[in-house]
């Protein structure tokens, strides 16, 4: 269970982009990695991350002890690492408005993993996919309204990387 929370998934995926590159800088997967495309759809991706847990999530549980470490850390500082990451050495000015489209296939992707891997295991990571709870009709409303989330904060994020393209030429 602990690998189908999209919380893990992105972690590592951070993670990736951050170690490949260092360790593989000029395979093909470092060079994709560490592309101002990835880099801008990974910061989407955390963010969204640590926003969707702090307003969907965190009333619905108390961790403590270790687990409170580990939901700190996983929601709330790697996002923010991130997001300083992200502004100050991510090569700015290359994003383009259709890549919010193109950085849709991730949290689609999870979804059907996730829809899939629930319905055999007859548990799900989260409540709003929750099928056994909600139905599928709810849960693909939820899943586009997520979608919509992603895609919203991933145009303020080509906004924001032209901005600073601009304000960095001048």
């Amino acid at each position: 269970r602990f690998f189908s929370y999209m919380t893990i998934w992105t972690n590592i995926l951070v993670t990736l982009t951050y170690l490949v590159p260092l360790i593989a800088k000029n395979s093909t997967l470092g060079k994709f990695l560490s592309s101002p495309f990835m880099e801008t759809g990974t910061m989407l991706y955390i963010t969204v991350v640590g926003i969707s847990y702090h307003f969907l999530l965190a009333h619905i549980w108390v961790p403590t002890g270790w687990q409170k470490v580990a939901d700190v850390s996983l929601h709330y500082a790697v996002p923010a690492i991130y997001i300083f990451y992200w502004f100050v050495f991510v090569r700015k000015g290359e994003q383009r408005f259709s890549n919010s489209y193109k950085w849709l296939v991730y949290p689609l992707v999870y979804l059907v993993y996730e829809l899939i891997h629930g319905a055999i295991v007859n548990v799900y990571s989260y409540p709003f996919i929750d099928v056994n709870a909600l139905g599928y009709g709810t849960v693909l409303r939820n899943g586009l309204l997520l979608g919509a989330g992603y895609y919203l904060v991933g145009l303020l994020l080509v906004v924001i990387d032209r901005a600073m393209a601009k304000s960095i030429s001048k």
